[in-house]
């Protein structure tokens, strides 16, 4: 992966720096911005369960000189990549210019991208490859509940048609995946979460899954089912911890061996 952010000039910022250099990531891909402090998360945990986060952080748009620093460094290596993953935390790096321009950037080299949305913006990511909202970020996006099977129909499909996304991928907490594509009916997904200990990560975990195989060439069910396994995964462990596609793939044959 190649990882394009922005942190401050901290004692967290050199955390991070150390990790990328130990994991083999090229660290040049990442702006220091003087004026904001690193995002730090502190997680509060009790008896394996995720109590409460404390978040140290600023949530100012970042600066035009910041934001035109990161397309540089996205347009430098879009040769070398096959997806584009935009991960919106609304802490002020993907300002609408950034989000409007990211995607230009992608379709023009007709590159796979994703999104992970938040509040700020929500409909700004028009015309890319998946956008992946939870219920709630929906809900609060349209300005109202969705409850039961035809309000969740009605809403996925007016999303699709207002962003012009190839596919919405909703995910539903305990409930699983709803999937919404251009000219086919909805998916549904069920869960694949055992025993939660833990949610922290599992977003995350959907995205990167579902865009690495659909990197790989698997089609959107394909895709959407493995990262739906991924986050139920992720969901049983305490901490942020990567799945590794071996485990991925043996719990997989175990499922579809039942």
């Amino acid at each position: 992966p190649v990882l394009i952010g922005v942190i401050g000039n901290d004692i967290n910022g050199e955390r991070l720096k150390n990790l990328m250099n130990e994991a083999g990531l090229d660290f040049n891909t990442i702006v220091v911005d003087d004026s904001r402090p690193t995002t730090a998360k502190t997680r509060v945990i009790a008896n394996n369960q995720h109590v409460v986060r404390i978040d140290k952080e600023s949530k100012q748009d970042i600066s035009k000189e910041i934001e035109e620093k990161l397309l540089s460094i996205l347009e430098a290596n879009v040769n070398s990549i096959d997806a584009i993953i935009l991960q919106d935390y609304n802490k002020g790096v993907l300002t609408s210019t950034l989000i409007e321009r990211a995607i230009e950037i992608a379709n023009a080299k007709n590159l796979i991208i994703t999104v992970d949305p938040k509040f700020n913006n929500f409909f700004n990511y028009k015309n890319v490859t998946v956008f992946k909202p939870n219920k709630k970020e929906t809900e609060d996006a349209f300005g109202r509940k969705i409850n039961g099977d035809e309000e969740l129909e009605k809403t996925g499909m007016e999303l699709l048609e207002k962003i012009n996304a190839q596919h919405v991928l909703l995910t539903l907490g305990a409930d699983g995946i709803a999937l919404f594509s251009k000219n086919d009916n909805v998916k549904r997904i069920p869960t694949k979460a055992r025993k939660v200990a833990d949610v922290s990560g599992a977003g995350d975990t959907v995205i990167s899954t579902l865009t690495v195989a659909l990197s790989a060439g698997a089609n959107i069910l394909e895709a959407a089912y493995l990262a739906n396994f991924a986050g139920g995964l992720v969901c049983e462990e305490i901490g942020i911890v990567p799945i590794e596609p071996e485990r991925l793939f043996n719990e997989v044959i175990k499922e579809l061996e039942l």
